[in-house]
């Protein structure tokens, strides 16, 4: 468990993280929250809606 935990917050961090997140544009049907975990470091990069 710990380590799929792990890899979903990698995968989320890289995600946040990207030029493509920065810029708007990965969304998830139309949501910016793609939903995937982060770490509570970067947690303020997680879209609200």
């Amino acid at each position: 468990m710990q380590a799929l935990l792990l890899a979903l917050q990698s995968i989320g961090t890289d995600l946040y993280t990207s030029a493509e997140a920065k810029e708007g544009r990965l969304t998830w049907f139309g949501s910016p929250n793609l939903g995937f975990p982060v770490p509570d470091i970067i947690a303020d990069l997680v879209p609200k809606a």
